[in-house]
């Protein structure tokens, strides 16, 4: 969620702060590939498909662990 919002942020060239862009009420223009993937985004967290950063570490050390020193 915070990506998609840094996403429109940054798209839209915004030059006040981010808390000026998130109260504005201009229409913010995506790509069908920007929109797709957010909805992609917000349907795995709405539905549980999401991991912590500490699950994907885990994970992460257990399939590649000469990536890691211990």
């Amino acid at each position: 969620m915070f990506k998609a919002f840094d996403i429109a942020y940054e798209l839209n060239g915004q030059n006040g702060s981010k808390e000026d862009f998130l109260f504005t009420e201009d229409a913010i223009d995506l790509t069908p590939e920007q929109i797709k993937a957010i909805d992609e985004a917000l349907d795995d967290v709405a539905n549980g498909r999401v991991h912590t950063h500490e699950e994907v570490m885990r994970m992460t050390r257990l399939k590649y662990p000469k990536y890691f020193k211990e």
